[in-house]
Formats: C-alpha cells, structure tokens, sequence
C-alpha cells in the first residue's frame, strides 16, 4: 500500500465524531482566511464530513430573503470550498465590499474561475482594507505570480516584507528563481519551505516537478505522495503521481490516483484519457524471454542454405529449380512439395530433415513466421524511398510519459512532431527534460529533428 493509499480518509473514527462539525465552524466561528482554512479542513476530513456540510450549505440557501450579509458571506465561503465556484461568485456579489474580508473570498473566486483582471482589481482592494494579513498578501503574491512576470513578482515580494522568512515566502521565492531559470535556487527555496511546513502543498508539487524534470524520479515520487495524500484532493499532484506511476509500470496505482481526481472532478478530460490508458496496460502482459525466443527463432530462419553441406543434387534442386536461399524458405516448404520436384528424392529429404533438426526446426512449420519476415524484409527495404515524415508517432516507441504529450498536442506523424519546437513540447503537462530528450534521440534516428 503506497502512502496516497495509507493516508487516505477511509470513514468516520472516533476523533472525527468528537470534533467540531464544519457546520459549527461555518455558522458560528469569526469570518477570517484562517477561518476558512480550519472550515475546509474539516469539511475534507471525510467523505461523510464534506456530504453532511453540502447539506447544510443547502438548508441556508433555502430562505434567501432572510439572509443578512454576514450569512451570504458564510454561505458564498462555503460554495467556494466545495467548489461550486459560479454559485460562490453569484452569492459573494450580493456581499457589500466594505465588510471585512469580503473583497479577499471574492478575489479568490475570481481567480479560481480564470477572471484574473477583476481578481487583480478585487484582490488590490482587499489589501487596500488589510494591507498586513498574512493570507490576503499570498493571495496577491499567488495572482501576480500567475502573469510568469519575474520582476513584477519581485516587486510584490519587496511589498510583502511582513510575511518573509515564512513558508510561503520560501515558497514564492522558488517561483521567482524558477522564472529566471535558475532551478537549483528554486529547489533550495522550496527546500526551505518544507523544511518550514512539511505539508505546504504548493511547495510540495513545485519541488517535486522540478525533481521529476530533472529524471529524479524517486526523489520526486515521495513528493508527489506527500502532496497527493492532502486534504482537499490536489488535482496535479495526483495526475503527475499518476503519470510516473504508469511509467514506473505500476499500472494499479496510476488508476488509483486518475479515479481519484475523477471522484473529484467527473469532466477531468486528461484524467479520464490517462485512466483509460493506464487501466489498458494492467491487462498488459509483456513476456521477455518470449520476445528473445521469437528474435532468435527470426535470425534463425534467415540463415542461408549456403551455409550448410548437402549434395550437389540437393542444393541444385533447393536453389535452382525451388528457389530457396534461407531456412526460412526451407521450412516454408513441405515434404509433399519437395519431393514433387524432379531429382529430389528421399535421400536428399532425410538430409534436409537432419539440418532442419539441428537448428531445431522441421518441413511445413514456417508458413506464418516466413510471410511475417517476408513483410519485415520488404518494409525495410521501402523505407529508404518512403518519406519518414509520414510515418506514424508510435514508431518511436516512446515512453508512456512522451506518448501521452503526443496525445495532447495531438500529434500523429514524425512530420508533425518535428514541427513542434522544444517550448512547445516542455508547456506540455508532465513533458520534462528526460522526456525532451528522449523525442529528440529518436527523432534523429530517422534523420529529423525538432523545430528551430
């Protein structure tokens, strides 16, 4: 059982029953971020928790006209936490402004919902009214970094000087570094903040993506755990944990973190098609002395008659009047058809018979393995006059990671991908520099390469 497993809520315990409900928390405890965070930690803290909370945000929902401000706001938090996000905008609108972090939880449901202009303004707001809150300055830190902007998120640092030396701070610093390319600083900030907050998420995912980048696989895949293993799901977390599960070929696992991300979010379009994939390779079996014996079997059936002593009258006959040049032709023939042929007769089949015994073969068993190598052999030698541009992606035989980018972008042909530029294929999800490298090396086996 991995950690994502052992860690996961399975039910109600005794603690979960003795703590306070989130109900309680939503109704009764002062409006504040670190409020919102204690309500949505208990809201996750079990399946039974987050259904019980679902229905109490609809019991407040029931009699609109009575609800004062303080209670649309509790409600409109509560819809944000669940993740009904256009419910939580529509409900956080009718708030007024002014009241106390109103402009923050509004923000944040704008941004959440990709408005990131408004966020901008809403959120600058916020600050306005609360300029020194801890949580309302990572929330702007958290926005500006969105705009891949180094200096201007340098700036925001500079006016954020309260919350230095904290986690967060470490963590935003990593993203700073990571903007200028430069990932050993990064690493080491997210370090720092880990070693701060060993469960802070997002420092969690961003070490362990660059860990992955770097092919530090098992470093990354701890990392990955940890984050994955959270509550409320973290969605990337679990897809790239997901993804280097199936490359690690632990197909079972992979599935499990795919399902668990559906579980959460039914129209997740990459983790239903990784999912697909990844429950396809369980049924998978691949047998490796299998494929050497069949290897072995194949040089073998190209060995040339030539090689061997037989008669003269016996290799004239094989050669000359039958046409065979390999034991491959040989054993496409049966006794019947050797011996309809003039001069061949018994005593050249048992000395036929004998070589074909010593290579562990026998007349008439060739037929199927003859015409696949008849094919492999004429694909070989059309291939020189065939535009490789043409040929399919999966030629490659790329890793599952690559495939998957492959699937994304939507590329089908060599042709294709060598019209893709390594930016390109890095914006990809779970596209690192192993996998970068990989497409490039097979690439230039067909005598192409990426754009630019």
């Amino acid at each position: 059982m991995n950690q994502v497993e052992k860690e996961m809520p399975q039910g109600g315990s005794h603690d979960e029953e003795s703590s306070r409900s989130p109900q309680d928390i939503l109704l009764f405890d002062p409006i504040s971020p670190a409020w919102a965070k204690d309500l949505k930690s208990a809201v996750y803290s079990s399946p039974r928790a987050k259904a019980l909370f679902a229905r109490a945000l609809e019991a407040l929902a029931r009699d609109r006209a009575d609800r004062d401000e303080d209670t649309l706001l509790r409600h409109g938090v509560g819809l944000f936490i669940l993740g009904r996000n256009e419910e939580a905008l529509e409900t956080l609108r009718q708030v007024d402004p002014e009241r106390p972090y109103a402009r923050f939880f509004l923000g944040r449901a704008l941004f959440k919902a990709g408005r990131v202009e408004e966020a901008r303004e809403t959120l600058e707001g916020a600050l306005a009214l609360t300029s020194e809150d801890h949580d309302v300055r990572v929330a702007y830190l958290e926005l500006t970094a969105s705009f891949k902007d180094p200096d201007r998120l340098e700036h925001e640092l500079e006016m954020g000087r309260h919350i230095e030396g904290t986690s967060d701070w470490y963590y935003f610093v990593g993203l700073l570094h990571e903007m200028r390319g430069d990932h050993q600083g990064a690493i080491d900030a997210w370090d720092q903040a880990l070693q701060l907050d060993p469960q802070h998420p997002k420092a969690l995912f961003a070490l362990a993506k660059e860990l992955d980048r770097r092919g530090e696989e098992e470093a990354a895949l701890e990392l990955y755990e940890r984050a994955a293993s959270l509550r409320p799901v973290y969605m990337e977390a679990l897809m790239n944990l997901g993804v280097l599960y199936e490359d690690l070929g632990r197909y079972d696992e992979a599935t499990r973190c795919f399902s668990m991300v559906l579980k959460e979010d039914p129209a997740h379009w990459r983790a239903r098609l990784y999912f697909r994939d990844a429950d396809a390779s369980r049924t998978m079996y691949y047998d490796e002395d299998q494929e050497k014996e069949e290897d072995r079997f194949q040089k073998i059936l190209q060995i040339p008659i030539s090689d061997f002593e037989l008669s003269s009258r016996a290799r004239n006959c094989l050669v000359d009047l039958m046409g065979v040049r390999t034991l491959g032709d040989l054993v496409a023939k049966t006794e019947a058809e050797l011996l309809s042929y003039p001069n061949f007769g018994n005593t050249s089949l048992m000395e036929v018979k004998e070589i074909l015994h010593r290579k562990g073969l026998r007349l008439g068993m060739g037929k199927k393995d003859v015409s696949s190598l008849e094919a492999l052999e004429g694909g070989l030698e059309g291939s020189g006059q065939g535009d490789e541009r043409s040929l399919p992606v999966s030629k490659l035989e790329l890793s599952t990671r690559a495939m998957k980018a492959m699937e994304v972008l939507k590329i089908r042909t060599l042709g294709e991908l060598s019209e893709k530029t390594e930016a390109e294929l890095l914006a990809c999800p779970n596209f690192g520099q192993t996998s970068l490298n990989e497409v490039k090396q097979k690439l230039d086996k067909f005598g192409l390469s990426l754009k630019g």
